[in-house]
């Protein structure tokens, strides 16, 4: 059931709301501030403007932004605000470029993903072949649990231990 939005401590250091929301998605005791900070950085990144410049500097940046893209994005999956997570993805999924970087917390995004069995969403990500190739074992582990049991897994080493943490997830993040 999606979560409603409820009101907490306002922050003076707008950045600091992806901080705070992390902490309380890390340590999973307390989903309506993790939302609330989740809804107030991405106010914060949403206003982030970047000039041109620097090449290193102005990736850096976007490395950061994508970054905390995802903090509100794991958050939101948390409270069960899927649409709103699935609009964030533009920033950490659809850049091939972020992907070795960002591998894995792309997989912790998939791992959540599976254990809230967003099956539909799932197969719109899979459905690029470059996406699929490059996250197969998250692929392989989606299709075994939440489309067919009898599918062949091809890294047997890479997809125990993604059911693991899929199943913690499931456990930790209801």
């Amino acid at each position: 059931m999606k979560s409603v939005l409820k009101k907490y401590e306002v922050l003076n250091d707008k950045e600091e709301n992806l901080r705070y929301s992390w902490n309380a998605f890390a340590v999973h005791l307390d989903k309506p501030r993790a939302l609330w900070f989740a809804y107030n950085g991405q106010k914060f990144l949403d206003g982030q403007v970047f000039e041109s410049g620097d090449e290193k500097e102005l990736l850096d940046k976007m490395y950061r932004k994508g970054m905390g893209y995802h903090i509100v994005a794991m958050s939101y999956l948390w409270n069960e605000w899927f649409e709103e997570a699935f609009a964030l993805e533009q920033y950490f999924l659809s850049d091939t470029a972020f992907w070795i970087p960002f591998k894995e917390n792309i997989g912790f995004y998939l791992e959540m993903l599976i254990a809230k069995e967003q099956t539909l969403h799932l197969n719109k990500l899979f459905d690029d072949l470059d996406f699929k190739y490059a996250f197969l074992p998250w692929y392989e582990v989606f299709i075994s649990l939440l489309s067919d049991p009898e599918y062949r897994i091809t890294k047997i080493d890479l997809f125990v231990p993604i059911v693991n943490r899929v199943n913690m997830v499931k456990r930790t993040y209801r």
